[in-house]
């Protein structure tokens, strides 16, 4: 469960959360089972932060840091992740149903069991990145270098 102080916090903004988290550096955030829908995380730091079990639908997550956050579970349907910063992140069992990827880092990330129907990879950045169990038949990942698919 969300705790419910990072929740007001971010609530009130990207400057404001992102103010708080270069303050609170080894503060680990816990958003998990938030509802976030439709939240404009707009270069929002969340940089670690446990995200399992989130509601991120149509969520603006573009240039966010997302690097080593814990999204299993997490639903990012139709979220817009232009640009951001997915490294060693896991999503696990994550939802990216029509999720824009468009130039994300997503190097050595976890896609164990993910949906990724509708999901857009353009010029995203896959090196070490892991997909186990993942449909990728309708996915052009020919300019994705690195990828491990299993």
């Amino acid at each position: 469960m969300a705790n419910q102080h990072h929740l007001e916090l971010l609530k009130q903004g990207t400057e404001s959360w992102n103010r708080w988290r270069s303050v609170h550096r080894t503060t680990i955030p816990d958003l998990s089972e938030a509802n976030l829908e439709d939240i404009d995380l707009h270069k929002a730091n969340l940089s670690g932060a446990n995200l399992q079990n989130t509601f991120l639908i149509a969520a603006n997550l573009c240039g966010a840091n997302l690097s080593r956050a814990d999204g299993r579970s997490t639903l990012l349907y139709k979220a817009n992740l232009r640009r951001a910063n997915l490294s060693h992140a896991d999503l696990t069992g994550a939802d990216l149903t029509g999720t824009c990827l468009n130039g994300a880092n997503l190097i050595y990330a976890t896609f164990w069991e993910a949906v990724l129907k509708d999901t857009i990879f353009g010029g995203a950045y896959v090196r070490g990145a892991v997909f186990r169990r993942v449909d990728l038949s309708e996915k052009d990942l020919k300019k994705a270098q690195g990828a491990t698919l299993y």
